[in-house]
């Protein structure tokens, strides 16, 4: 987008994953809760299954995001939250893969993934809140 300009300065080392490392913005910021695994019907999708609740999670996050005129090419910012180190790998898969899809250029948002002791309810194993900027 033209409002947006991701930067990965020399001299500092390249992004170690899917993200950028500082995105230069123009326009109206739109913040997002953080995103848990529920499905439009209020159930929780993927019980015990980080990978799964991972993809519910970014669904979430997509439908917010068209809901407020926006799409994953206006996202600045993740932070993503995941329950246990035993749980990371499997949402680090998840999100490359989800990353490839929605970021085909490679002009990825920034960052944040931290590893939780737990998230607002037991059964959620990840949670992503997002920063996107509207032109």
């Amino acid at each position: 987008m033209d409002h947006l300009e991701h930067l990965n300065p020399p001299g500092v080392a390249a992004p170690r994953g899917t993200y950028s490392h500082a995105v230069r913005s123009r326009g109206q910021t739109l913040w997002l809760a953080g995103q848990v695994s529920i499905d439009a019907g209020g159930e929780t999708v993927g019980i015990g299954d980080a990978a799964s609740q991972m993809r519910q999670v970014m669904r979430n996050v997509g439908d917010v995001l068209a809901g407020a005129g926006a799409g994953w090419a206006d996202v600045v910012r993740f932070t993503v939250y995941v329950v246990g180190a035993e749980n990371a790998e499997a949402v680090r898969t998840a999100r490359a893969e989800l990353w490839s899809e929605f970021y085909p250029d490679g002009n990825y948002p920034t960052s944040t993934f931290l590893v939780v002791d737990r998230l607002a309810a037991e059964e959620f194993l990840v949670e992503v809140e997002a920063t996107a900027v509207l032109h």
